[in-house]
This record gives structure tokens, sequence and C-alpha cells, in this order.
């Protein structure tokens, strides 16, 4: 190849480098913006309130919060 020929070459390979780190960059911002919003979400969706009951829950029973957790897991620790 001539010296034209490799100079474009490379100008080639260079321009397609720069599009694939551009691409990169471009999903690692979307990514971290996704991450930012489903932590900005989930710190509300977890905020459980205090436990409203009558009858008392045992340590092994379902917290009656709804989170499907067991009593000694989420409210009784």
């Amino acid at each position: 190849m001539s010296k034209s020929g490799n100079a474009a070459l490379q100008a080639r390979r260079e321009a397609a480098k720069n599009t694939m780190e551009d691409f990169t960059r471009n999903i690692q911002r979307k990514k971290e913006r996704e991450m930012a919003e489903l932590q900005f979400v989930g710190g509300e969706a977890t905020a459980q309130g205090p436990v409203q009951g009558g009858q008392k829950t045992g340590r092994n029973d379902p917290c009656p919060c709804g989170s499907g957790k067991k009593y000694k897991k989420c409210h009784g620790s």
C-alpha cells in the first residue's frame, strides 16, 4: 500500500475507534442514569412505616407490612 493508503486506513481505524468509545460512553451514562433513578425510586419504595396491628406477630410469621419477609428480618430487628 502507498503512504496515502496507509494514512487513510489509519484515519478510518481511528474514526471507528472513536465511534466505539463514544458509543460505550453513552451506554455507560445511560446505565448510570438508570441506576440513579432506580435508587431514587427504590429509596421511597423501601421506606417502611410503623407496623399497625392488634394481634401479636410471631418472629417467623410474615411481616404485616407486606414486604414478604419474616417479621424477625423486617420490623422485628
